[in-house]
């Protein structure tokens, strides 16, 4: 019997249309999460790179980071207060 409630109740909840809501929450979620480690690593690339290489360009690439960095914030943030 406790097991048709759960059949269901997930019945339920994939006609309602929630599952595919809850997936696009976690993947968003994930996906900003992913972004924002790529982007502290491309920062730290671009630290390095300035110091190997000897790259002169002003501060450009680092600023053209660490907005990039600000970006992938606002996403991961946007994913887990809004979704």
């Amino acid at each position: 019997m406790i097991h048709m409630e759960i059949i269901d109740n997930l019945f339920n909840f994939i006609q309602q249309g929630n599952l595919f809501t809850f997936f696009v929450k976690v993947f968003g979620i994930a996906l900003g999460g992913i972004y924002l480690f790529f982007t502290l690593i491309m920062m730290q690339q671009v630290i390095t790179l300035k110091k190997v290489v000897g790259v002169h360009d002003k501060g450009f690439l680092l600023l053209f980071a660490q907005i990039q960095f600000l970006v992938a914030i606002a996403i991961l943030l946007y994913a887990v207060v809004i979704l």
